[in-house]
């Protein structure tokens, strides 16, 4: 990552989860429920905690090396206190966006909709959920979008 951040001229995207964090969640729950793991523990597998850490450094790189960067589908209010609405987003360095889902959904759905609302970064809490609106209101979140993966049943 270092040396992506010192060389890259371009703006670098990035889907911001720590891999180290979501394998010993993932190993956690397997050992207890095997591979059957209920879906209302995926927003605990892909936790805050790993989207926050990972978009942490990620904005640490960016800042020390001067380069441009983008977070893709935030979804956790922590990570939003890492970003600036005090200047204009034409001048800024670091950006971010928010999905229409992370906006629409808690993870109190999962019991109602199941794998239909299963996205990585996964749905968070009510907490994160108006924390992201709030975010986007404030001008810390810099554009909407979808996910257009296609998702089976």
């Amino acid at each position: 990552m270092e040396k992506l951040f010192r060389h890259c001229k371009s703006i670098i995207a990035i889907h911001s989860e720590m891999e180290q964090i979501i394998e010993a969640n993932e190993a956690f729950y397997r050992a207890k429920y095997g591979d059957d793991i209920p879906v209302e523990f995926h927003p605990l597998i892909r936790s805050a905690e790993a989207c926050y850490q990972s978009t942490e450094q990620a904005i640490e790189l960016a800042k020390k090396h001067n380069a441009r960067l983008h977070i893709l589908h935030l979804s956790t209010e922590i990570e939003t206190h890492l970003f600036q609405n005090d200047i204009p987003l034409r001048e800024k360095s670091i950006t971010t966006e928010v999905s229409v889902h992370h906006l629409s959904f808690s993870d109190k759905d999962y019991q109602r909709l199941g794998t239909l609302i299963k996205w990585n970064p996964a749905i968070k809490t009510e907490k994160d959920r108006k924390g992201l609106l709030q975010a986007l209101v404030d001008d810390r979140i810099d554009i909407v979008t979808t996910d257009h993966a296609p998702h089976t049943l």
